[in-house]
């Protein structure tokens, strides 16, 4: 192994453990000088001991060695920068990489809320609820037709955010994947063409949020 790969394989054999660093020893805002110091101690030392092994590499058995300490010193400057770009691509990595967790988690809380929301609505879609309300269009169709159109109305819009709703709480189980075996489309049975028609005359889109109807609803 020549002297000048000695950085080379120290950097490629540091990078697991500046991984592990970073994930242990994280540089948030909360805590970011802790982690900038344990991350400059580890590429000093790692940058130290391959100065020193180069310096035994080099110079094992020579005469006319140059002191220890002065090559250290210059190598600990010759050395640092590889090892800390190294740091800096881990740290970027695993923060990369905690971003996509918590949108995973963000996505999976999305979805438990979206479907506690629908089971607190569906408790109060039972028939005696729709019997009533039709009783009470029926009733006022010929005494205030404009009140039973409008009550109509309101409980046509209700029953489209609840079919939105139960695509949208599909969608997100799915991993909002439309086509094949496991997809929304199976699961809901209907055509992939008609959910994606459906989606869009209900204003269907990725990670979309309840409607308001549903939400006020399920908070009463």
């Amino acid at each position: 192994m020549g002297v000048g790969s000695v950085i080379w394989y120290g950097c490629f054999a540091s990078a697991p453990f500046f991984v592990w660093l970073s994930r242990r020893v994280p540089i948030e805002r909360r805590s970011w000088k802790a982690g900038v110091i344990v991350h400059i101690a580890a590429v000093t030392l790692l940058a130290l001991g391959t100065a020193w092994l180069q310096f035994h590499l080099t110079y094992r058995g020579a005469p006319l060695a140059p002191p220890l300490d002065a090559y250290l010193k210059v190598g600990l400057i010759a050395d640092a920068l590889p090892y800390l770009t190294v740091a800096v691509a881990a740290h970027a990595i695993d923060a990369r990489t905690r971003v996509y967790e918590r949108d995973l988690e963000a996505e999976r809380v999305r979805s438990q809320l979206a479907e506690s929301r629908l089971e607190a609505l569906t408790a109060q879609l039972q028939p005696h609820f729709l019997f009533n309300t039709l009783q009470g269009i029926s009733t006022l169709i010929t005494h205030d037709p404009a009140a039973a159109d409008a009550m109509l109305s309101d409980v046509s819009d209700l029953l489209r955010d609840v079919e939105r709703a139960h695509i949208v709480r599909i969608l997100s189980l799915k991993s909002w994947r439309i086509e094949g075996a496991g997809g929304a489309a199976h699961t809901l049975g209907l055509r992939p063409s008609t959910l994606r028609s459906r989606m869009q005359r209900l204003g269907i889109r990725r990670m979309a949020a309840l409607p308001r109807s549903l939400v006020s609803l399920a908070d009463r």
